[in-house]
């Protein structure tokens, strides 16, 4: 692994390796929401609505996620193995 956090006094290879994983789950989840809200293109022609589009856009993930994050834990399980598409149709 290639790293900037070169001090090893202050960053131990555990620690860098743990933030790999950190780094890692938010790729996934900005992959996810690209591939599931079909954001990789927007339809307005207005920057100022293309923004509001994407907000709006996010907001409903958020929501989904929210409700996915209860039912986890009402479940006892971790969101990451719930369906997010399951979680919107039910």
């Amino acid at each position: 692994m290639i790293t900037t956090l070169v001090d090893s006094e202050e960053y131990s290879a555990a620690e860098i390796a743990e933030l790999y994983g950190h780094r890692w789950n938010v790729e996934l989840d900005i992959r996810q929401i690209k591939q599931t809200l079909n954001i990789d293109h927007f339809h307005c022609q207005s920057p100022a609505i293309v923004e509001r589009e994407f907000w709006v856009t996010l907001l409903g993930y958020n929501l989904v996620r929210k409700v996915r994050a209860e039912s986890a834990q009402c479940c006892g399980v971790l969101p990451r193995r719930l369906s997010f598409t399951q979680t919107c149709t039910h």
